[in-house]
């Protein structure tokens, strides 16, 4: 569904961006020998199993984005790649140390304000969501220009991969 709902984004679009936000990784990444079991998850409370078939109705599956055929969906409907990158780099890119640091001054509430330190920490994190999830971003209609999220770091090299 994500490659025809990617070819259906690049007929809609005339001139912008595409921006996809979601974990995943490049197909040769993806499909690598280190997951002979694929990237199948069951989800509850924030705990993953591969109990597929426990809680049916209850818990949510899901599994990683090949960014790889989706960057080729695109292409195939007219989007050129302006770039992929982590979740990590795309936020510090725009400066979200900057904003973090800003909000976080605002806050008077010591134990609001940790909360807030440890949902920041959690998006930016390397080990975890800042590089699990990455961001695909692809244009149309639109010259070739740099872009603030793809200042610390570019992976588009990444996708030139075999997708599956």
């Amino acid at each position: 569904a994500a490659i025809e709902w990617m070819r259906a984004v690049g007929r809609a679009i005339d001139r912008g961006f595409a921006i996809t936000i979601d974990y995943g990784h490049p197909a040769e990444e993806l499909y690598g020998p280190h997951r002979p079991r694929g990237t199948l998850f069951a989800y509850t409370g924030h705990r993953t199993s591969e109990a597929f078939y426990d809680r049916i109705g209850r818990q949510d599956l899901t599994a990683h984005v090949d960014f790889t055929t989706l960057a080729r969906a695109g292409r195939e409907a007219g989007l050129e790649p302006a770039g992929f990158t982590d979740q990590t780099s795309f936020l510090l890119g725009l400066g979200a140390a900057q904003a973090a640091d800003a909000h976080l001054a605002a806050i008077d509430n010591d134990a609001e304000r940790d909360r807030e330190v440890r949902a920041i920490a959690a998006l930016l994190d390397p080990q975890g969501m800042g590089r699990t999830f990455k961001v695909l971003i692809q244009r149309k209609g639109l010259p070739p220009h740099p872009l603030r999220g793809l200042s610390v770091s570019s992976m588009a090299h990444l996708l030139e991969g075999h997708g599956h």
